[in-house]
């Protein structure tokens, strides 16, 4: 199951394992576990379930862009005075 919400304190009583997967549709990119005791077997199939979950969460949000299809904004990064720049360069930040 992949549940996107937040486990109750009772539900974390009964779970052997909660496991929160951030990443891409190609890997996995951070895991957050709490378990009791648990085989490598179950971690994998947890995490295998997490990262599943988030390319499929990431195969909608790319579709929903092509759908929506809004343009990129467009910005000017801030030029740094070059006085300042060479006043912090010289005495440090």
């Amino acid at each position: 199951m992949a549940n996107t919400s937040l486990t109750s304190v009772e539900q974390e009583r009964i779970l052997d394992l909660n496991v929160t997967v951030a990443g891409t549709k190609n890997a996995i990119n951070m895991v957050e576990a709490g378990a009791k005791e648990v085989s490598e077997e179950d971690m994998l199939k947890a995490l295998m379930v997490g990262h599943d979950a988030v390319a499929n969460y990431a195969q909608f949000g790319k579709k929903l862009s092509l759908l929506v299809q809004r343009k990129r904004w467009r910005f000017s990064l801030y030029e740094i005075n070059p006085i300042v720049k060479q006043l912090v360069d010289r005495k440090g930040a």
